[in-house]
């Protein structure tokens, strides 16, 4: 299944890459072809994560996800393979989606696991699987990428939406979570890797840190807490989800200007039957009616001690509903974590966050590409208003940290 040829603006110089570098979607007898290319990669940049990657992740996201089955049918799936005889060179992915832009809703796809084999870059490889990825969507998009992959999508006039930040509330640090996360963020470049550690070793600079950064969070979290959900409201941990939801979902989901659609099915697939992440999600009623929702994990054994907001979602403007969702995560993780995390619009959500208590981390300018010159600007017009949070990608994933 393929979207007619379109040709993509900046494309003639590099799209005819080597000619013995063939590109095709793949099919479920290349699963195990593709497990061992993730290895192989994984092992070049990244030793000890494909565990998490390969077998039962890639099966639930891939093989055994609905969405797929609606978009691919019984034998394809969203993957863009590069092949070089019969080696795979690199691979494209793409999570199946329906989004609503501007109140029409549209065949899309969230780009990811982008991988091109270290022996085989600077050929083109790359260009091509993206090509490929980019035409089968009418539009894609992507939250993070690398800086090279981002050249890419800017030669072919991607559009920036609204930004998103990745927010924190500190529980409690200690000098060990210190050194972790800022030696993994400074891993790829040696230099200040070196002098961070060196730091470190010679002036304790990971215990000081994190003695300054908890008694900020102390008089922080003292002052800005969220409010408690108040009588008539229940927060329940939940796994099926019955028509009051799903009416629920339509009648605030239309009041964003672009969202992908949090259907019960979505979130049954994302959350109750993820079988790598144990997700617990709550549904906020007030008089029996379902005012919103929030998905929430605890860190896995190899990660830093992070809970993770998956996803919260409420009817736009509800901030009662929103602060006493995150009141309850609040209360969910205890002092069982040293942060909670989560990616929140920067306009809508952030400002209700930092109000409970929360601080922005770092914020980014998710963007989607058209292979469409007309549909391309006509979705010019509708980027003020994207809801993201971590359940529209797969940004919420099991990373291990040394």
């Amino acid at each position: 299944m393929s979207s007619p040829s379109i040709e993509l603006p900046g494309a003639a110089a590099e799209k005819a890459g080597p000619p013995e570098v063939r590109i095709r979607q793949a099919t479920r007898r290349d699963r195990e072809a593709l497990w061992e290319f993730m290895k192989a990669a994984y092992e070049e940049d990244a030793p000890g994560t494909v565990q998490y990657k390969v077998p039962r992740r890639w099966n639930w996201q891939f093989a055994d996800n609905p969405f797929v089955r609606d978009k691919e049918g019984d034998d394809l799936l969203p993957i863009w393979i590069a092949l070089v005889g019969d080696e795979i060179a690199g691979q494209m992915c793409a999570l199946p989606m329906r989004i609503t832009i501007g109140g029409r809703t549209y065949d899309g796809g969230w780009g990811c696991d982008f991988i091109v084999l270290k022996k085989f870059r600077g050929r083109g490889v790359g260009w091509r699987l993206n090509e490929a990825y980019c035409r089968h969507f009418q539009v894609v998009v992507h939250v993070t990428q690398a800086r090279a992959t981002a050249k890419m999508w800017e030669r072919w006039g991607m559009v920036a939406v609204s930004p998103v930040s990745i927010m924190w509330r500190i529980v409690r640090l200690n000098g060990s979570f210190v050194f972790r996360y800022l030696n993994a963020k400074t891993r790829t470049r040696p230099r200040l890797n070196r002098l961070f550690r060196t730091l470190c070793r010679f002036f304790a600079l990971h215990h000081v840190l994190a003695f300054g950064l908890n008694g900020y969070a102390l008089v922080r979290n003292a002052v800005r807490r969220p409010a408690p959900a108040g009588p008539g409201a229940t927060i329940t941990e939940e796994t099926a989800f019955d028509a009051a939801f799903s009416s629920f979902i339509d009648e605030a989901g239309a009041g964003y200007g672009a969202l992908v659609k949090r259907e019960p099915r979505f979130l049954a697939w994302k959350y109750v039957g993820n079988p790598v992440v144990p997700y617990h999600l709550f549904v906020l009623r007030r008089e029996g009616a379902v005012k919103g929702y929030i998905a929430l994990r605890r860190p896995h054994q190899a990660e830093l001690g992070i809970g993770i907001i998956a996803d919260i979602f409420t009817a736009p403007g509800d901030t009662g509903s929103l602060e006493a969702l995150l009141a309850h995560a609040v209360a969910f993780f205890g002092r069982g974590v040293r942060v909670i995390q989560t990616l929140v619009p920067s306009g809508r959500l952030a400002p209700v966050l930092k109000r409970s208590g929360f601080w922005t981390i770092k914020t980014y300018e998710p963007h989607f590409v058209c292979a469409d010159p007309a549909l391309r600007e006509t979705l010019k017009g509708q980027t003020g208003d994207w809801y993201i949070t971590f359940a529209d990608h797969d940004q919420d994933q099991i990373r291990p940290v040394e």
